[in-house]
């Protein structure tokens, strides 16, 4: 079961391994103006999407965020943490981080397969969300371990 003392550990201990993607863990390859992050670890249950989207959507209105990057954030959240639940292995990491412009999103599970995009056929009911994820992130991708699954998203949308 998931705790709040689950979901509180420190980075270093809530993830399942080493973050794998492109930005994350180390410092040499981390996004440049980075200012806040927040990272969750959860098992893998069907109902985790909706609590990684409720804990996405409250950091993302602190940060001050426009509805439309939000709204955006949390389909891709919610789709990256589903499919990690469902096809993955092992518990499931998000964690999210922000800089001035961009978000950057990550989704840890234990698996080495690496999520893909594949053709849905109308009657299925999924299939379809790399689609969605490829549509509103700059750029997305899976690290060469295939554990994680990535997106960065442009977070200047809406502003001023």
């Amino acid at each position: 079961m998931t705790t709040m003392a689950h979901l509180l550990r420190p980075v270093d201990d809530a993830c399942p391994g080493d973050l794998g993607g492109p930005f994350m863990r180390h410092a040499d390859a981390a996004p440049a103006g980075v200012t806040r992050a927040f990272v969750v670890a959860m098992e893998p249950d069907l109902t985790r999407a909706a609590q990684a989207r409720r804990i996405t959507s409250a950091h993302l209105r602190l940060w001050g965020l426009p509805s439309a990057v939000r709204d955006n954030a949390l389909l891709i959240v919610s789709e990256l943490v589903t499919n990690a639940v469902v096809h993955g292995r092992g518990d499931v990491c998000l964690q999210v981080k922000g800089s001035h412009d961009r978000l950057f999103v990550e989704v840890v599970d234990e698996s080495t397969t690496s999520a893909r995009r594949r053709v849905a056929a109308l009657e299925d009911d999924g299939g379809r969300g790399l689609f969605l994820v490829d549509a509103l992130s700059e750029v997305w991708g899976v690290s060469e371990d295939g554990r994680t699954t990535w997106s960065v998203i442009d977070a200047s949308a809406g502003r001023a």
